[in-house]
């Protein structure tokens, strides 16, 4: 789960990914646990992920500042 600023201020945009989640559900349709942000240049962002897995979790962040290099290795 995602946990990040939503574009009015003070409230938050919740986003689920993950195996139970129906593909309908996710913001990228498959088996990676992605989610699309937008951070200003030179900027910064502040996002809570959750992360639960009944046999441990397992969780490897990687940045993709460019989308297209993400759907490359996809």
């Amino acid at each position: 789960e995602l946990w990040a600023p939503a574009a009015a201020p003070g409230g938050w945009r919740h986003e689920r990914t993950g195996e139970r989640v129906p593909p309908a559900e996710k913001t990228w349709r498959g088996r990676e646990a992605a989610f699309a942000l937008e951070v200003p240049a030179g900027g910064a962002l502040t996002v809570y992920l959750r992360v639960a897995d009944p046999f441990g979790a397992r969780l490897r962040p990687v940045w993709w500042p460019d989308e297209r290099a993400f759907h490359a290795t996809v």
